[in-house]
């Protein structure tokens, strides 16, 4: 619950703050609100920041690292395509074979990035 984007776990956070302070307004003790902030609040908000945090920082470096991928296989297609000098069948077996190895990592991050994504939308 804490990992999902929706309003509710604050809101209900929200709710039991405002009615401590009602509490303490109509004569509690004013350690009360402290004691509920101390004892739930506060580990309630840090375990969903540690929840959510390796989630989308992962998720960042799986999308840095498919923008970086495929940079450098579009590069290695183009030099494929549009050679700056003419080259040998053999210079040109090792570009495609440069270009197929870099278009199967960006299909291993791809996945990984969908598997990533799939599983998170699923918590």
């Amino acid at each position: 619950m804490c990992g999902t984007r929706s309003a509710a776990p604050s809101s209900a956070i929200t709710l039991r703050q405002q009615e401590y302070r009602h509490r303490i307004e109509a004569g509690g003790q004013p350690d009360e609100l402290e004691r509920f902030h101390v004892s739930v609040v506060a580990p309630a908000l840090e375990e969903c920041e540690g929840l959510a945090a390796p989630s989308l920082d992962e998720e960042k470096r799986l999308v840095e690292q498919l923008r970086l991928c495929h940079e450098e296989c579009v590069a290695a297609s183009y030099e494929l395509r549009h050679p700056v000098k003419s080259i040998s069948a053999e210079e040109y077996k090792k570009l495609a074979e440069k270009a197929k190895v870099l278009e199967a990592n960006c299909h291993e991050v791809r996945l990984a990035l969908r598997k990533k994504r799939k599983s998170s939308s699923v918590n």
